[in-house]
Formats: structure tokens, C-alpha cells, sequence
């Protein structure tokens, strides 16, 4: 999430041709990709946020905007 919107796909992408170039093809999920999946399959509308992180870097997840947005408590 720190590298930018949407850059779980780019790494998910990279990791997965890595295994390729290998000759063993493997599907590459990330933690972040899994969380967005799962959120998104299970129709959620809003996710609370509780983070031991700085107010920077929690903001950074908050705003990764894979999710709906809602209004964010600060």
C-alpha cells in the first residue's frame, strides 16, 4: 500500500512472472490483495480501521481506496 493505489496488483504481477521465468507457474496473492478480495467478495460497505501505525500511515491505508470510502475518525 505504501508504493500507491492499486500497487498490489503491480507486485502480485511481478511476483507471478518470477514463477513463470522459473518454469513453475504459481497464482501470487498478496496480503493486501487477499484482504481486498475477500472484502470485495463478501459485499462489505465499510471496514473500521485500528492501526498501531502514525497518523501518516494509517491515513496511507485508509485512503488506498480499494474500498469504498467512508468517512474516516481521526
Amino acid at each position: 500500500m505504501s508504493m500507491g493505489k492499486g500497487y498490489h496488483r503491480v507486485s502480485q504481477d511481478r511476483l507471478h512472472q518470477v514463477t513463470v521465468d522459473a518454469g513453475n507457474p504459481a497464482p501470487v496473492v498478496s496480503s493486501a490483495g487477499a484482504l481486498i478480495d475477500s472484502l470485495h467478495l463478501m459485499g462489505t460497505k465499510k471496514v473500521p480501521i485500528v492501526a498501531p501505525y502514525m497518523k501518516p500511515l494509517t491515513k496511507m491505508v485508509a485512503e488506498y481506496r480499494v474500498l469504498p470510502v467512508g468517512r474516516a475518525i481521526r
